[in-house]
């Protein structure tokens, strides 16, 4: 009776061991599932961040142009810089730029970052949105939109030379297509203007927009380059025949000469010095009728000796239609009631070929 007791409480006491073992193995199992889960949910969580997609962008920025960046810079003319080049420009300033997010319009749903150079300039915007679902619902981040704008590093070119003169930007040769405005006058030929027609000017060139470092450089016609210090109105004017330049160099000293000494008017001496300049100038031009007008003021004159220390021709222009410039330069000492004093004067002379022969048509002071 005893051992069937005995026999009893054994087996109670195993099946509740039992049912403990089963019931502990039950809790193991759900909760290793629950870790599991967990853990399964947290690694899909860190997965949904946004980083790793701006990561995966940043990377992308260091091997590849966006296709937005490519679009940016198809409004650049391909004529003064092949796009290969452009792009090139582009991909090592994507290479060094940083993600800055953009708090003020940045969202949960949106968030906008500015692509921003090394230098600090931002190149453009890229907005992240979720573009689909992960497990346990989370979002897989990816673009929204892109846009870029290279404008910032764009540059031109211009410059202001006379028409038969050759300009490269680069190698390339610009056409007249680049020519953004002709017939600009000179400067120095202000007076000549007002009396001469058809004489000449200049142009200037200009380039559209372009990536990087171009050197411009300005020829003439012969081939000849000329450096930045030589692309003023003074060389551009200084052009002329040896032969006119010849005949110059001998006109313009006899002519300041009789010039100064009729100005100087010394014992009346006007009128005879006025005739000996008659013989050098256009009968009936414009100096002519000059020097006639001057000659009543000249009596009032109190110069008491008057020589011509030097005469320099500073430049020669052809004007055109057997038109010329002389630019002179001359030193002269004058002589007065207060002693002699030295006078430099500069004065540019139009002087016309008359078969051969070089005759003075107008005269301005500088």
């Amino acid at each position: 009776m005893n051992d069937k007791k005995i026999s009893c409480g054994r087996k109670k006491r195993n099946g509740f061991l039992l049912g403990l073992a089963v019931y502990a193995g039950v809790l193991l199992l759900l909760g290793a599932v629950g870790l599991y889960v967990f853990h399964d949910y947290l690694v899909h969580f860190e997965a949904s961040q946004i980083k790793y997609a701006l990561m995966d962008y940043q990377q992308s920025l260091e091997q590849t142009i966006p296709e937005a960046a490519e679009d940016a810079l198809s409004e650049l003319e391909p004529s003064i810089r092949d796009s290969e080049e452009s792009q090139s420009f582009v991909q090592d300033l994507l290479q060094n730029a940083k993600l800055v997010k953009d708090h003020l319009n940045s969202s949960e749903e949106s968030q906008l970052y500015s692509v921003v150079a090394a230098d600090g300039q931002k190149l453009g915007e890229v907005s992240f949105a979720p573009v689909g679902e992960m497990r346990y619902h989370l979002p897989v981040w990816g673009i929204k939109q892109e846009q870029f704008d290279f404008s910032p590093y764009y540059r031109t070119s211009q410059v202001t030379v006379p028409p038969d003169y050759m300009v490269f930007l680069g190698n390339l040769r610009l056409e007249r297509e680049f020519i953004a405005e002709d017939e600009i006058p000179y400067q120095t030929l202000e007076e000549c203007y007002r009396h001469y027609a058809d004489l000449p000017t200049l142009v200037r060139y200009e380039t559209p927009p372009y990536l990087g470092e171009l050197s411009l450089r300005v020829c003439r016609e012969d081939g000849t380059e000329l450096g930045p210090e030589d692309l003023t109105e003074e060389v551009f004017l200084d052009r002329c025949s040896a032969a006119i330049r010849e005949e110059a160099e001998e006109y313009v000293p006899e002519f300041v000469h009789q010039y100064v000494s009729f100005s100087a008017n010394i014992h009346d001496s006007a009128m005879g010095y006025y005739l000996s300049l008659c013989r050098m100038i256009v009968p009936d031009s414009q100096l002519q009728t000059m020097l006639h007008l001057a000659i009543d003021g000249l009596r009032y004159s109190k110069t008491r000796s008057v020589k011509v220390l030097s005469t320099e021709i500073c430049r020669m222009t052809d004007l055109g239609e057997n038109r010329y410039l002389a630019d002179i330069r001359y030193s002269s000492e004058v002589g007065g009631q207060n002693g002699r004093v030295q006078m430099d004067e500069h004065i540019q002379l139009v002087l016309i070929d008359d078969g051969g022969t070089l005759l003075a048509d107008a005269l301005y002071l500088i």
